[in-house]
């Protein structure tokens, strides 16, 4: 039987990912909203897209999200995004990244939906998230405006906003291999992220409240509170978070070390398109770990905090590592002769 997953050569970061499942939840959102499409998802990287769904805000590799029928899921652009400079393009997907664990709110999503069919207004906790407002707020936070009110956006107004279109080749049939990698668990690290940040963010509000939703709350509560430090660094230090990035390191370790060229198998089947990719991701990474770092060494000096100490030590470390990639899909692209200099 065949079976469909994103084509992630047709997309760009920025972009919006509507699904839809043969399940009730699906069916009566879609009917509710008069709309094919119940959830939306945005694309921030490469195979890696962030969304609301019942575990909260989280990203999940789309390599892992497979379809059984390729009209189950459309990807839609804004206007705007389709001449956006990279660094614009990264403000849009900034935002749903900052919100990584903060808990999904179905009265809300309701609420919305309320307010789609009656336009009575009601009061919402926006503190909280769902699909399609974290969308909207997205964009938003950009300076696009694709909801009059983002806090009450639907999956509907998104679909019917005059200014997203459908990109065309966005679906392909899954190859054996691909179906193979969606189903191995094991190698899962974004779900074992999930899990592990949520774990903080439930145990973090036991100590500090529900305002935490995400880490960059636990960091502004402690800059407040710094009686709690110890017992967060050490709660942070328990949880696994720190040394999540190993897993890939283990499972992938052709992303990282020269050793492995030329006989690892997944170096040679690499072209050149699949090696510059590599080093474009690497590049991202490394922008975007460096930031966080530099953030948090700034915030450190304001605020001694040991929690700060421990995320500016993490972020060095992935900063370490993303250079590492750099380097070696540099090298590895010389050694094709696709790399001048």
């Amino acid at each position: 039987m065949r079976k469909y997953l994103l084509n992630c050569d047709s997309l760009q970061i920025g972009d919006v990912i509507c699904t839809r499942e043969d399940a009730p939840v699906s069916h009566t959102i879609r009917k509710a909203l008069s709309c094919e499409y119940s959830h939306v998802m945005i694309y921030v990287a490469h195979s890696s897209c962030v969304h609301a769904d019942g575990d909260g805000v989280h990203s999940i590799n789309t390599q892992r999200v497979i379809f059984d029928d390729p009209s189950d899921v459309i990807v839609l652009r804004h206007k705007l995004a389709e001449n956006m400079a990279p660094e614009e393009l990264e403000n849009i997907c900034a935002y749903p990244r900052s919100k990584v664990g903060t808990e999904y709110s179905v009265s809300d999503a309701i609420k919305a939906g309320i307010y789609a069919k009656s336009k009575l207004k009601p009061i919402v906790d926006s503190k909280y998230q769902y699909c399609s407002r974290l969308v909207a707020e997205s964009f938003g936070h950009a300076g696009i405006d694709v909801s009059a009110e983002p806090s009450l956006c639907t999956p509907a107004d998104i679909q019917k906003h005059p200014d997203f279109k459908k990109i065309d080749g966005a679906v392909r049939e899954a190859t054996p291999e691909e179906l193979e990698f969606a189903a191995d668990k094991s190698r899962d690290t974004i779900s074992k992220q999930t899990k592990i940040t949520n774990e903080i963010i439930k145990a973090s509000q036991k100590i500090l409240g529900k305002n935490v939703q995400t880490f960059e709350d636990i960091y502004r509560e402690l800059v407040a509170s710094p009686a709690n430090d110890e017992k967060i660094e050490s709660l942070i230090q328990g949880s696994g978070y720190l040394t999540i990035w190993a897993d890939d390191v283990l499972k992938c370790p052709y992303r990282y070390f020269k050793t492995n060229y030329p006989n690892d198998a997944v170096i040679k089947n690499l072209n050149p398109d699949g090696l510059r990719l590599e080093l474009s991701m690497a590049e991202k990474d490394l922008e975007r770990f460096n930031i966080q770092r530099l953030n948090l060494f700034a915030l450190n000096n304001r605020f001694p905090r040991k929690v700060f100490e421990q995320q500016i030590n993490l972020y060095q470390t992935l900063v370490s590592l993303a250079l590492q990639r750099q380097e070696l899909f540099r090298w590895l692209l010389k050694e094709n002769g696709s790399l001048n200099g």
